[in-house]
Order: C-alpha cells, then sequence, then structure tokens
C-alpha cells in the first residue's frame, strides 16, 4: 500500500516541480539573486537561462540516478542477507527510495517557490528568515533516509 503510494508521489512530484520550474522560469528577472548577505541584499547572481538548466539537469538527475538505485536493489537477493519474509525487503527498500526522492522533489518545490518569491521584487532582497525550511528540510530528510534501514536492521525478523 504504501510503495504505491509513494510510488505515485515521486511521479507527481516529479511533474509537478518540472512545470513549477516552467513557470517559475517564466516570471524570474534576467539575473536571479540566489546569495544574500547578513542584511539581505543581493550579493549572488546567475543568469536565468543557466539557472534553468542547472535546476533542470538536477532534477532529472535525481530522478535518474534514483530510478537506477531502484532498480539494481530489485535484482539483490536480500534473502540471504536479512531473514524475512520474501519480497518484504524489496518492497520496503522500493517505497525508501520512492520516499526520498518524492520528499525531495516536493522541498524543491518549497524551495522554487521561495526563490520566486524573493526575486518578484525589484529590490530581490531577503526580507523574511528561511532557516527554519532549511533546518526542517534537513531533520525530515535525516528521519526519511534512516528510517526504513535502521527498521530492517534493528527490527525483529517476520516469518515466512
Amino acid at each position: 500500500m504504501y510503495t504505491v503510494l509513494f510510488n505515485y508521489w515521486r511521479r507527481a512530484s516529479f511533474f509537478f516541480v518540472l512545470a513549477l520550474l516552467l513557470y517559475i522560469y517564466l516570471s524570474l528577472p534576467d539575473s536571479v539573486a540566489f546569495k544574500h548577505n547578513e542584511t539581505g541584499r543581493p550579493i549572488g547572481f546567475v543568469d536565468k537561462q543557466r539557472f534553468f538548466y542547472i535546476s533542470a539537469g538536477v532534477i532529472i538527475g535525481l530522478d535518474f540516478v534514483f530510478g537506477l538505485v531502484k532498480s539494481q536493489f530489485g535484482k539483490i537477493d536480500f534473502d540471504k542477507i536479512i531473514k524475512h519474509k520474501e519480497g518484504y525487503i524489496k518492497d520496503a527498500l522500493s517505497g525508501w527510495i520512492n520516499t526520498l526522492l518524492a520528499f525531495i522533489n516536493t522541498y524543491l518545490v518549497f524551495a522554487l517557490m521561495g526563490l520566486q518569491t524573493i526575486n518578484k521584487e525589484v529590490s530581490q532582497n531577503l526580507d523574511r528568515d528561511y532557516t527554519w525550511f532549511l533546518i526542517i528540510g534537513v531533520v525530515l530528510f535525516l528521519f526519511i533516509l534512516f528510517y526504513i534501514p535502521l527498521k530492517l536492521l534493528l527490527g525483529k525478523p517476520t516469518s515466512n
């Protein structure tokens, strides 16, 4: 059940983040502010086209790499490594990979929306503190990253 849910979330978030990137690309100024000093004034700029190509490359590259890892997990015989009922580990790892990528894509959606908000204004000043966004993202990512591997390694094996 969870594997199917996270698989759909991964696919939907992939297409949504690409569509949002295209939408944001149209509304960004020619120089995109991505780095700010302590007072919120922009100090780092990148041109709009370079930002688009780097962002699209990262999004598509992550999906491709995670897809390769997921397909390689499907080829490993986990029954020899950890005793669980047949197919349990492959399903758990497949759902885990889908969850990681879905979370990353969703996080990128919010990051792109924040970047668009900052660059909407003519001054491109950073008026809000987005540190909380980074902290929450890292905490959630670490939780997702370690939850399934620790559950499989430290949990009680299920019977066949």
